[in-house]
């Protein structure tokens, strides 16, 4: 298991805002880093390997790594890929030609296909919700995500095995700004900022705090046993932001042990969880 992440720039308050209120003037690069350093520090308790995307020191957004590469994972004998996405944000272009090097060269590393979306393609990373029990991709239909993106990764995803649909989204940054979900299919989902098509999706389980809607599964490892104590029975490890406690604590009666980590900093651009990293399971 291997997590990518990307060193957030002094910049980060002059970051994009598009659907909450703007709190950027009091962001605190120093606290950002230390939460960057502690959200690394709960995956390295678990067994990830931890891999650094080159900084990108001028683009405010870059610690999101997660709009600018996707894993995707494969079902059939076609290769397992890295993607280097490509946004419609001027602000976030520069983000690729790092990305870009870094990827081609641990694709390569890792038996990996390298893949780039094409030129007219627009597509990030926060957009894709990946649901590996249904070998079923959900993308976004946002400002982020254009129709030609949701078809440009159909054609590169449905070789590997996926099934991939789009689900219109408008009231949040990104479909995992809405939602994520478990390792088992259920989605967690904030109901305030679902569209009616969104609503409709299988399995839906309504959290109440925005910020409980975005969780990672860990993967259990010895660490881990340990952290849920000596006999645990727990279905397995999930991070959660701090900000959510009445979903950490509904995800615990649900048998799930749960790791919070405190990212306000980055929250208060639109990021969580998810964002923060690239995890490669396989």
């Amino acid at each position: 298991m291997s997590l990518l992440t990307r060193l957030p720039s002094s910049s980060l308050a002059h970051g994009l805002l598009t659907h909450i209120s703007d709190a950027r003037s009091s962001i605190s690069p120093a606290r950002a880093l230390a939460q960057w350093h502690a959200y690394r520090a709960v995956f390295a308790a678990y067994g990830w390997t931890l891999c650094e995307v080159p900084p990108c020191e001028e683009a405010p957004d870059s610690v999101f790594v997660e709009d600018v590469l996707l894993y995707l994972p494969s079902f059939t004998d076609v290769p397992a890929a890295l993607l280097l996405t490509r946004t419609p944000t001027p602000s976030r272009a520069p983000e690729r030609v790092g990305a870009a090097a870094f990827a081609s060269s641990l694709a390569a590393s890792r038996g990996l296909a390298f893949l780039e979306m094409p030129e007219d393609a627009h597509l990030e990373g926060g957009d894709i919700l990946k649901l590996s029990s249904s070998r079923t991709l959900y993308v976004g239909q946002t400002s982020r995500t254009s129709a030609r993106g949701l078809a440009a990764l159909r054609e590169l995803a449905e070789p590997r095995g996926w099934r991939v649909l789009g689900v219109h989204i408008d009231k949040a940054l990104h479909l995992k700004s809405a939602m994520t979900a478990l390792p088992d299919g259920t989605i967690l989902a904030h109901a305030p900022l679902l569209s009616e098509e969104a609503r409709r999706l299988p399995r839906l389980r309504e959290v109440h705090e925005a910020e409980g809607v975005a969780v990672v599964h860990l993967n259990r490892t010895a660490t881990a046993t340990a952290a849920a104590g000596e006999g645990s029975r727990t279905k397995g490890a999930l991070l959660i932001s701090a900000a959510a406690p009445r979903t950490a604590q509904m995800l615990r009666e649900m048998g799930w042990h749960v790791e919070c980590v405190h990212i306000d900093e980055f929250e208060k651009l639109e990021g969580c969880v998810t964002c923060l990293s690239v995890r490669m399971r396989s």
